[in-house]
Order: structure tokens, then sequence, then C-alpha cells
């Protein structure tokens, strides 16, 4: 199910409250700051090496990098501190300015940062910059990964230890703890164990037909083991092969994995647009483990499209409760706040998912509609510009900046990125489209 992004023509003559910022956001400190991401330690590994000997680090990014800032040769601009992930705020604490970072895990690779000038001794100090609980598990989690790769089980099991402590929310800890035990009690166990860390390792750094491969040979060595045909059902999923996946899944129905493989299950039917289907194994898998967020968390995007905003509210809750740590889940709650009118809580939660990933360009327009809720059209249009910055071409953003600007009457800039949406096959809506047309004739 697609994110909801409400269309600025949509809510501008509704009447509501202004959105506030917190009042120390201007004082914020700034660092000038770039960025390059990549899918693999190896990659990242190389492309520093290279910043070392003197490389460009904007042609690198323009070669390498697939973030969202690659085009602009990585370089963010000056970015509040407060908006950066926590990991990218340790990071650069005694980053001296045109050294590269060490490459830092995320969910979307390895990123490397540098400073084009030294950080302001309010970023450098602090507990603002200490590393937070979810990036610590996170990363005891990886190298547990890695130390099962080599076979290292009383290394890999103090490591998913050692995470549990800092995050009992990570719910990867819990996947691996069991493959950790059995994987200690015979060794064609153990080179099952090893097949499927390789498999994982391989799926997070996207090359699924390598992720397959190795978590057939998991599958083939411990059929028996429900762990590694539910890995292997999320990796046939990400390939596109649906009803092998379904067929695994269903499998699982009276295996220990029972409610990860209904909630995949459910998400799968969700994706087919079966959604009765999917609410009731999505049910099913929330009440047969209440610590998984992935079934409340998509159960209250369905009650969310169906207009069961109270229902949906809950559930997204109840997802936060499983994992704190979900933007997504945020993203959805400022949604269905600002759908109630409640542009405070809305907004509230919209900076708590950019908290938690800055670069989130869906939550940056829905923050931009906050403000233009409100007629606060200069500030929506700086929120609108930074998920372009983001996401170049983005089609959501190119409307409301049309819709923004026609609301002031600057129908050169309304019309420019009317046409930039247009040109990006995105219709017009039509009270927005009706507004410009009179200017759109007018100009070549």
């Amino acid at each position: 199910m697609k994110k909801q992004l409400l269309p600025l023509a949509a809510i501008i003559a509704l009447v509501v409250c202004m959105c506030t910022t917190p009042a120390h956001a201007a004082a914020q400190p700034r660092v000038d700051l770039g960025i390059i991401t990549v899918r693999t330690l190896a990659q990242a590994k190389k492309i520093r090496k290279m910043l070392l000997k003197g490389k460009s680090f904007e042609e690198l990014a323009r070669k390498y990098s697939v973030g969202p800032a690659a085009a602009r040769g990585g370089r963010l601009g000056l970015v509040p501190v407060s908006k950066l992930r926590e990991e990218y705020r340790q990071a650069i604490k005694d980053l001296p300015p045109g050294k590269p970072s060490q490459p830092v895990p995320t969910e979307e690779g390895y990123t490397i940062l540098m400073l084009f000038h030294r950080p302001s001794p309010a970023a450098a100090t602090g507990q603002q910059l200490q590393i937070p609980a979810q990036l610590l598990a996170r990363r005891k989690v990886m190298a547990a990964l890695e130390a099962m790769a080599s076979g290292a089980w009383t290394k890999a099991q103090k490591l998913l230890s050692e995470a549990k402590a800092y995050n009992p929310h990570e719910s990867t800890i819990t996947l691996l703890s069991p493959v950790v035990a059995w994987a200690k009690s015979s060794r064609s166990l153990a080179k099952a164990a090893r097949h499927m860390a390789l498999g994982l390792i391989a799926l997070m750094d996207t090359r699924v037909d390598d992720a397959l491969k190795e978590l057939k040979k998991a599958a083939g060595i411990a059929p028996e083991e429900c762990t590694i045909r539910f890995v292997l059902a999320q990796a046939l999923a990400a390939a596109g092969k649906r009803q092998q996946a379904t067929k695994i899944l269903k499998s699982l129905a009276s295996s220990p994995c029972k409610a990860r493989a209904m909630s995949l299950l459910g998400v799968i039917e969700l994706e087919a647009g079966h959604i009765k289907q999917a609410e009731r194994l999505l049910t099913q898998a929330m009440k047969a483990d209440p610590s998984l967020a992935q079934a409340p968390y998509y159960l209250g995007l369905i009650a969310g499209a169906k207009g069961q905003r109270t229902k949906a509210i809950a559930l997204l809750k109840k997802a936060l409760s499983a994992d704190p740590y979900m933007e997504e889940a945020c993203n959805e709650l400022g949604v269905l706040y600002m759908h109630e009118g409640n542009l405070r809580e809305a907004a509230r939660w919209l900076r708590k998912a950019l908290s938690l990933r800055p670069d989130y360009p869906e939550a940056q327009v829905n923050l931009g509609n906050c403000y233009a809720r409100a007629r606060r059209f200069r500030r929506a249009i700086d929120e609108y510009e930074k998920a372009l910055a983001l996401r170049p071409g983005m089609p959501q953003a190119l409307v409301n900046l049309a819709a923004a600007y026609a609301e002031l009457k600057q129908w050169d800039k309304a019309t420019d990125y009317a046409r930039q949406a247009l040109a990006q096959g995105f219709k017009l809506p039509p009270a927005l489209a009706r507004k410009l047309a009179p200017h759109m004739s007018t100009q070549p």
C-alpha cells in the first residue's frame, strides 16, 4: 500500500489552526555536510580510501552514491545537527573538515560523511551526539551476522545478547538467537546456519540472486528449520516470486515462525489487492505475537484507507509500542492527525518521523502540507523544496509547490512547477488546473 500524501490543492481551503515549530529551531547548530551512500561495505571502504588519497568527494558522490543527494555531488548544504540521524551525529563528532568518516551502516547500506566546515561546539558536545540504543543494537546484530557467516557461534551469541540489552524491541534478535543455539549442536546445522547468514547479508546488500542461492543451500541442509524457510520466503517475495514464497509461508502455519509467516502472507495479499485476506492474516499474526510491529502497522494502513481513523491511530501506536523506531508509522500518524484537523499533533509525529530518518521526502511533503493547511505557504514551500532536494522530480512536491505559489499569486513559479509535474506524467488536481489555466496559456 502506498504512503498517503495529502495533495495541497485538496486541502487549501480548510480553516485550521496554526502549526508550530519548536522555539529553539532557529538556534540549532548547522553543519555543511556531504554524504555518499553505497550498498555494500566493500564499496564504502574502497571509496573512503580514494577520498583519503585526495579524490573529489563530489565526483565520487555523483559516480557511486545511491543517495538522494548524488546528483548534487552529495552536498546537503547547511543542515541542522538536530535533524541528522543519531549515527551520523556520532560519526561527525570528532571528524576534521575535509576528511571522510568511517562507513556508517544504515538501512540503505553504508554511508560516508564529510564536513566542509567544523561543527560548532554545541554540536560537538552533549548528549545529542551519544550513540543511540537502536544503532548500537543494529551494529551488534550486523556483527553477529558476520560472526555467524564465519562460524564463530559463541561470539555471535554474545553479540546478540548485547544487542538485546541495547534494544529489546529489535525483532532480528529473536529471529537469529535460536539459529545460533541450534547451530552449536551439530556440524550440519552449523553449515546451514552459515549459509543462512550469508544469504541474509546478501539480501541486505540487495544481492537477491546471491541471497536465494545461499538460502536454498541452507534449506536443503536443514529443511526442518522454520527460520531458514521463513527467510527464504522473504527472499523469494523480494525477488517477485510470490507464489513460491506463499507456498513456503503456508507450510509454516504450525511452526514457531507462525506469526511472522502470517504477517508476511498478509503483506503479500495486501500488495496483491486482496484486502480481506490481508486483514484476516495480519490480525491472526498480531494476536499470535503482539511484539511484531509489522502486523499492526499494515492493519493501521488498511484502517486509514477505509476512513477508520480512530482505529488506524490506535493500530499505528500499537506498532510503535512494538518498535519505537518505526518512522513509517510516525509519518502515517501525522497524515491521520492532519485528516482529523489536529495539525499540532500531525506536525509532532511528522517531525518525529524526520528525526528518525531525515532523508524521508514523503514526511517532508506531509509536514509542508501542515503549513499549507495553516496558510503558511512560505514555510510549506521550504518543506516541499527540501523534499525535492532529497528526491528530485518528486511529483507530489512539484504539484504542491505549484499550488502554494498559486496561492501567493506568483504565477511564473506556479506554472513552472506545474509543467514539471505534468512532464513527470502527474495530473494536476482539477481545481489547481483551472486556477492555472489562464496563466499556462499565456506563457511559453
